[in-house]
């Protein structure tokens, strides 16, 4: 999420290509693709992505161009920054701190948002003006005129400190949870982006500063919810408070199926993840 955009003439922008629907010959690569490069993201734990979202609007590409711009424009701190909404992985965080509501006001003259998940599933997003090719004249005039005033409307995401705290978060959300993917087979939980920044903030009640613990810790926390009750794991956590940048290396090969709570009970399984095994 840097600062900055790029200001350039919307025209000129390579972000938006324009597709003549699924008839579209180029459509089945572009599905090939953005499979490909899902999948390798996934594996290696990297990934730059070419193809991010395919959009439906009936705006013309320079005013859909121009409220796409100002979607990735977002006021946080003393400046705006940039948001790479063409990123699956960014949208699909932010799906989960917008409500339906807000999402359709963001979208505004974008019938459809769809939008590849990390789990390899294609979800739709709804706009505030839907796409009916089957309407009558007069539906259609009224509808092609709300497009036109919506358009001339900017979108603007409302951030509460709470919403800000969790943006700036975001990478390292998204690097945990490429991480649980790396190592745990199965789709995410539902809860996984919730459950991921909860992780953050008790990163920083165990003092772990340094990114790479964060995400060591995190992905651990979700995959084991028991993680804490290791007295090994503990004595990790505070070693790498205090050597940065080791927390990943002390807890290589630990085994939940070790862990007794301070109780005495034996330890439950990974709730959150019942059938998942390990790669």
């Amino acid at each position: 999420m840097p600062e900055g955009q790029p200001l350039i003439h919307p025209l000129r922008l390579p972000y938006l290509v324009q597709l003549d629907g699924k008839a579209d010959e180029h459509f089945p690569l572009l599905l090939e693709t953005t499979e490909r490069e899902a999948e390798q993201a996934v594996e290696t734990g990297v990934g730059k992505f070419t193809i991010g979202a395919v959009l439906e609007s009936e705006l013309a590409p320079e005013l859909l161009m121009q409220w796409v711009e100002a979607m990735w424009t977002v006021q946080i701190g003393p400046g705006n920054r940039y948001l790479r909404i063409a990123d699956p992985r960014v949208f699909e965080l932010l799906t989960h701190l917008l409500g339906v509501g807000e999402m359709q006001n963001w979208l505004g003259p974008i019938a459809r948002w769809h939008v590849r998940t990390r789990d390899g599933v294609w979800v739709s997003h709804a706009g505030a003006v839907a796409i009916d090719s089957g309407c009558d004249e007069q539906a259609l005039y009224s509808r092609q005129a709300r497009l036109q005033t919506i358009a001339r409307e900017r979108p603007r995401l409302k951030l509460s400190p709470e919403r800000k705290r969790r943006m700036e978060a975001s990478e390292l959300v998204s690097l945990s949870l490429t991480e649980l993917q790396r190592h745990r087979a199965g789709p995410l939980p539902e809860d996984s982006h919730e459950r991921a920044w909860r992780g953050l903030e008790r990163c920083r009640e165990l003092g772990l500063a340094s990114a790479d613990d964060m995400v060591a810790y995190v992905w651990r926390a979700i995959a084991w919810p028991s993680l804490e009750h290791s007295a090994s794991c503990r004595d990790a956590i505070r070693a790498a408070a205090s050597d940065p940048g080791t927390l990943d290396e002390r807890l290589t090969g630990w085994n939940e199926a070790q862990v007794t709570p301070p109780d005495g009970r034996p330890a439950e399984g990974p709730q959150i993840n019942q059938g998942w095994e390990t790669k």
